[in-house]
């Protein structure tokens, strides 16, 4: 039997707190719950109790939740981090942008709560290496390719920038679009809009969000300029066509706007923890893709015996964490080995795999992946295997539609 995840409720007010006792009482089964009715109070327990994730309302005397937030990354940096908390003023949601994974809206629906621990569970459970897991919890950002970055900043000092004008750089960019897709996954600034493409979470978010992020460390920040490992310009230029392909995909089953949106950026994010494990453990990452590079190892278990997960459950894990549509952090988690994803239905995650794949066999990307094949079995399991052709022209038009270079 798996042991119990454990929650850590901050809140100084009692009935509240007493609610939310009231509230999660039918998961005592899957979850041990702790409850604090201050930061020192949480603190305390934490330094005697070994929790998965803490949940804090962020007004609170004396120590408010920003201040415990930023502290409980800094000692318990695998804790997941939650806010449970009223409208806040932009500026202390500003500050807490790179301590909080979600920020959930005061009052709560038990099943939207319910719903977020079942889902951190589950994706916590991705990566069972408790090192790794801890880099991934303790990450404020995931960092963005130098020369977009660099352009996004420009234009944002600039006087007269519009929320358009800094999402077409976010729209390009690995790192810069899973920031702006946690804040609106999020109830950050208002009701979540999981289905938003990047570019328009950008404007959702307006310049007073993206401003005071474009000089923040939390928000944004800038890969090291050559990677040694993995550069984040031709990784950004890869998923962009991986991005295209897939929505092109998908809109040939008849998905809907949103579902064509959902798979473009679920093609846009599928690599974003090879930026994560480049950026937090170079070395390790190296020898995973040498081993891939000399046939002496496939992908998915070189980077196992490397660095304790694959790219993709790094990934889904982080974006898992971060609140991002459960479509989404599905197709990032199984994009590589959907048969694993236990579904047999048309969705993100097959548009995702058969762009990745048709871009890698076409030698739009380099590196030791090139060649891969499909999952077969996952298509005829899905009823589309016989589509492979069609889709092949599709994928060819639409990245020759939009070049991929950035």
């Amino acid at each position: 039997m798996l042991p119990k995840m454990k929650a850590l409720f901050v809140d100084d007010e009692p009935r509240i707190l007493s609610g939310l006792r009231r509230m999660l009482r039918p998961m005592r089964q899957e979850w041990e719950m702790l409850f604090a009715p201050s930061g020192r109070d949480a603190l305390d327990l934490l330094a005697v109790e070994d929790c998965d994730v803490v949940i804090s309302d962020m007004r609170m005397p004396g120590m408010d939740g920003v201040e415990l937030l930023g502290r409980v990354r800094e000692s318990h940096p695998h804790v997941g981090r939650m806010a449970l908390s009223g409208q806040a003023a932009k500026e202390t949601v500003l500050a807490s942008v790179g301590l909080v994974h979600q920020y959930l809206a005061k009052p709560c629906e038990a099943s939207v709560l319910r719903a977020t621990l079942n889902r951190t569970a589950a994706r916590v459970g991705l990566v069972n290496d408790a090192s790794l897991r801890r880099r991934i919890c303790g990450l404020s950002c995931v960092a963005s390719a130098p020369g977009l970055y660099e352009d996004f900043v420009a234009t944002a000092r600039a006087e007269g920038a519009t929320a358009e004008d800094l999402g077409t750089f976010i729209a390009q960019d690995i790192g810069m679009s899973a920031r702006v897709m946690q804040l609106v996954s999020s109830a950050f600034f208002a009701r979540p809009a999981r289905t938003l493409l990047p570019s328009e979470a950008a404007v959702f978010l307006g310049t007073d969000v993206l401003k005071p992020l474009a000089g923040s460390e939390d928000g944004f920040r800038p890969a090291a300029a050559p990677s040694p490992v993995v550069s984040a310009s031709a990784l950004s230029a890869h998923s962009l066509a991986v991005a295209r392909a897939a929505r092109a995909v998908a809109t040939s089953q008849g998905a809907d706007k949103k579902a064509a949106g959902l798979a473009y950026t679920s093609g846009l994010l599928h690599d974003v923890g090879v930026l994560v494990l480049a950026d937090e453990l170079p070395s390790q990452y190296q020898q995973a893709l040498d081993a891939v590079g000399d046939g002496t190892r496939g992908a998915a278990e070189a980077e196992r015996e490397a660095v304790g997960a694959t790219h993709a459950q790094v990934g889904a894990l982080l974006l898992g964490l971060w609140g991002l549509d459960e479509g989404i952090v599905e197709a990032v988690a199984y994009h590589h080995e959907p048969s694993r994803s236990g579904g047999n239905a048309f969705g993100a995650l097959t548009a995702v795999h058969v762009a990745d794949t048709w871009v890698h066999q076409n030698a739009l990307t380099d590196g030791p992946e090139r060649g891969r094949e499909v999952d077969a079995r996952y298509l005829q399991a899905v009823g589309v295997l016989e589509e492979l052709g069609a889709w092949s022209n599709l994928c060819r038009d639409a990245v020759r539609e939009e070049p991929a270079h950035v």
